[in-house]
């Protein structure tokens, strides 16, 4: 366990979900906007994310969501965790603390956690040894662990920060900006910013949405057109 983080237990009130499936033929299209490095030696990574109403539908089905996450991964991009918040179109008209790793391979929400829209809160992920890494969020003024997950990555091949949109039928919906700050990496047990001295590979458009930077790749944004 790095200093950076104490030690905390996963909550028991969490509730993990499959993966969604349907029970009907669903046209799946997925966007992702938001940044991507290879640097490799990172111990983990945070940011501090804004909360925001997506036009997400509610209809009971396993059909469309909004996903904004930080996330380690491997470059088959078949092992991965990630934390962040999500609404998702099978769960109430709110959004939830979210986690999803592919040692699980469910849906983690952490009902718990009441989060307020235009609000912004502190996600980060962090390795623990052992191929295990755990994710964090920022609660009453400390660190809280929400969950470890072995998920056969003993380096941070890949590390993102995305908002994902995924509907179905390609009918996209509104998502108001969403703004990413704060976003580190976990180097020497050090806290460094994200910024242009990590080779990183920017996913700028993705229409109808896009990413502003201000700056590369410390803080941004997701828009859709003509909302920037």
């Amino acid at each position: 366990m790095l200093s950076t983080f104490p030690t905390r237990t996963e909550p028991s009130s969490s509730t993990r979900e499959p993966a969604p499936q349907s029970a009907t033929v669903v046209t799946w299209s997925y966007k992702y906007l938001g940044a991507e490095t290879n640097y490799g030696k990172n111990q983990g990574v945070r940011a501090e994310i804004i909360v925001t109403n997506p036009g997400v539908p509610h209809n009971g089905t396993y059909s469309d969501f909004f996903y904004a996450w930080v996330m380690i991964y491997s470059r088959s991009r078949t092992k991965w965790i990630q934390i962040g918040w999500a609404e998702a179109s099978w769960k109430s008209d709110t959004q939830y603390v979210t986690e999803y790793d592919t040692e699980h391979n469910t849906w983690n929400f952490y009902t718990q956690y009441a989060l307020t829209t235009d609000h912004s809160y502190s996600f980060a992920i962090s390795y623990q040894g052992s191929g295990r890494w755990a994710t964090w969020i920022w609660w009453n003024n400390q660190w809280n662990q929400l969950t470890q997950a072995s998920i056969g990555l003993y380096s941070a091949e890949l590390t993102g920060e995305f908002c994902e949109v995924c509907t179905s039928n390609s009918n996209w919906f509104h998502v108001p900006n969403t703004r990413f700050y704060s976003t580190y990496l976990l180097i020497n047990d050090q806290w460094s910013p994200w910024t242009t001295q990590y080779s990183t590979i920017p996913y700028n458009s993705n229409p109808p949405y896009y990413v502003y930077w201000s700056p590369s790749y410390y803080g941004w944004y997701m828009h859709e057109s003509g909302s920037a």
